[in-house]
């Protein structure tokens, strides 16, 4: 039974930040009806910044970086920034254009993506039959919601 703790420990958080996911993405098909994209995500930003810096200095979390790995982490954090960046104004502007439930049902592909991005740049994924059943089943279902629009 010990050794079943950190599957549910990781298991556990995913799947209470899908949860909670789900229920911002309710919030900003409403919030989106009278505010602009860039207006909330903006908001959104500046509030979660807050959070986290409160957050932190209530943890004692420091902000350090092992100085032999600032340059390539860097790197990296520009550019998830900048694509996060242009994938949250991408998700906002759909949820204004159709309902928050069809275009979070379009971002479930988002593991399919993970894993080739992944690969691709860090040679690192997990493959196994399961892991191409569940690939197969999120292209599927994102066909299957991308016909049902028309």
């Amino acid at each position: 039974m010990a050794s079943m703790a950190p599957y549910v420990t990781w298991f556990g958080l995913s799947l209470g930040a899908a949860v909670l996911w789900g229920l911002q993405y309710a919030f900003w098909g409403q919030i989106l009806k009278t505010v602009s994209p860039l207006a909330g995500l903006w908001w959104y930003c500046l509030l979660s910044f807050v959070l986290y810096t409160v957050f932190m200095v209530v943890r004692g979390i420091g902000i350090e970086v092992d100085k032999a790995s600032v340059p390539p982490v860097a790197a990296m954090l520009v550019a998830a920034a900048v694509i996060g960046f242009v994938a949250n104004v991408g998700m906002m502007s759909g949820f204004k254009m159709a309902n928050p439930t069809i275009v979070t049902m379009i971002t479930a592909s988002t593991p399919m993506f993970t894993a080739i991005f992944a690969y691709l740049l860090f040679k690192n994924v997990q493959v196994n039959l399961m892991t191409v059943l569940g690939f197969l089943l999120i292209l599927a279902g994102v066909g299957v919601v991308a016909y049902s629009r028309g």
